[in-house]
């Protein structure tokens, strides 16, 4: 990763820092309210990822799609999009889709049309959801609080994932991908996998 682009984002961070900090905590459904992924880290594992993309796939970022999976209120999809990646959130509350969608347009302007009308962040039970296997990047910060609702979320990416795709896992609740051989570790120290074969 070029460390101009770094700093670059991280300036443009550092702008949604207080903005968006929020409450903390697990709600009574097991599901965390709010936390806010936007450290240098996050950054990191997706430079990471691009690093370790063909060339051709590096040199075009716009062909690949990027995930995070209850994306809260929007900031690594607002990251991946600025790193070049086709983005996407998917959250199950309305009030952080419209946060999202303020981090993703700026102000309220997205109010004009109603927050249904951009499919970048949908409203989704990201349990139930049945299309993993469309992205090329997927990233999660362990939504759930609930150790089995975290490991079925965890197996359901990991089991839709398509060939070829990574998938940047922070604060994983299962360690069955380790012994899958479906799954490479892109990368020691990162929490970080590629699927390399059906």
């Amino acid at each position: 990763m070029v460390r101009n682009q770094e700093n670059v984002l991280w300036s443009l961070l550092d702008d949604f820092r207080n903005y968006l900090w929020s409450e903390n905590g697990t709600n009574k459904k097991g599901e965390f309210d709010y936390i806010p992924s936007f450290n240098r880290e996050s950054m990191n594992q997706i430079g990471l990822v691009i690093d370790d993309l063909p060339t051709q796939q590096r040199n075009d970022l716009r062909n690949l799609k990027f995930l995070d999976a209850g994306c809260g209120k929007g900031l690594i999809v607002a990251m991946a999009r600025a790193f070049g990646f086709d983005s996407f959130g998917l959250e199950i509350r309305v009030k952080y889709i419209k946060e999202a969608l303020k981090v993703l347009y700026g102000g309220n302007a997205f109010i004009q049309v109603g927050w249904q009308s951009f499919p970048e962040i949908r409203k989704q039970n990201i349990l139930k959801y049945e299309s993993y296997g469309r992205y090329d990047v997927i990233f999660y910060y362990s939504p759930f609080d609930n150790n089995n609702k975290e490991e079925e979320f965890e197996e359901r990416i990991e089991e839709q994932m398509k060939v070829g795709a990574y998938l940047i896992a922070n604060r994983k609740q299962s360690g069955k991908i380790y012994k899958d051989s479906r799954f490479i570790k892109v990368m020691p120290g990162h929490p970080i996998f590629k699927k390399v074969k059906k």
